[in-house]
This record gives C-alpha cells, sequence and structure tokens, in this order.
C-alpha cells in the first residue's frame, strides 16, 4: 500500500475476518480524504495474521484515537496525517537519530516487496497468480 492509502485507513476497511485490508480512500497533499489514483490501486490487500494481531493492539491501545471519520490513524485535532508531515516529524528523525541516510515511505515498500519476491512469494499483480 502507498503511504497516502495507509493514512486513508477507516476501520471499515479493515476486514480481519477474510484477512484482507481493503483500499477505498486515499489522502492528497492537502489532507483531504479522496480516492486511490486508479481503480486497481482499490483492491483489497492481504493481512497477514501478524499484521492483524498488531492492528488489534493498536486500536485497543491509548495511541488510537477515536474519530469522526472513523481513520485509523488521525492526528489529535482528526483529519487524517499527510505523508508530508509524517515523513517531516516522524520518518526523517527516526531516520537521523538511527544514522540512516533519508529515505521516503516508498523506499520501505519497494524493500519489503523486493523481499518478498525473493523469498518466492507470488506477485499477486500478476494475471494468474495467487495472492500471497
Amino acid at each position: 500500500m502507498a503511504i497516502n492509502e495507509v493514512l486513508a485507513l477507516k476501520l471499515e476497511d479493515l476486514g480481519f475476518d477474510r484477512k484482507v485490508t481493503h483500499i477505498q480512500h486515499s489522502v492528497s497533499p492537502d489532507g483531504t480524504l479522496g480516492i486511490p489514483r486508479s481503480e486497481a490501486n482499490k483492491a483489497g490487500v492481504p493481512m497477514p495474521d501478524a499484521m492483524a494481531k498488531i492492528l488489534r493492539v493498536f486500536l485497543k491501545s491509548k495511541t488510537y484515537q477515536e474519530n469522526p471519520l472513523g481513520l485509523v490513524f488521525c492526528n489529535r485535532n482528526d483529519p487524517p496525517y499527510t505523508d508530508n508531515k509524517l515523513r517531516e516529524y516522524k520518518l526523517s528523525p527516526l531516520l537521523e537519530s538511527s544514522k540512516m541516510c533519508r529515505v521516503g515511505f516508498d523506499a520501505f515498500r519497494h524493500a519489503v516487496a523486493s523481499e518478498l519476491i525473493e523469498s518466492g512469494a507470488p506477485d499477486h499483480r500478476s494475471p494468474g497468480s495467487a495472492p500471497p
């Protein structure tokens, strides 16, 4: 999932029972909720058991904040985070304190995808392949 899709996740998008996350929205650079760039981006993304467990713990924690939009992740004023603010205030300081080079969220997304492919996970975007 792209970071703007993650930031737009709503509770109703989390399909714990079917182990899938539905991509219904995306956060635009100005912080408003919109639709993903293409119909292909609206696909369901498999939710591994480990991710489901992390999400359930997060949703029961003090860190999770209920909000009128039903977002999984929102800032203290209720609107969704934007990728620019999240990068500026969270990711960049974390990378800097870890002495890692500055990269964006897509670098992590592509690294995980590469690891999955190298470990033999099927590419669910290819025609005829089974979802991982």
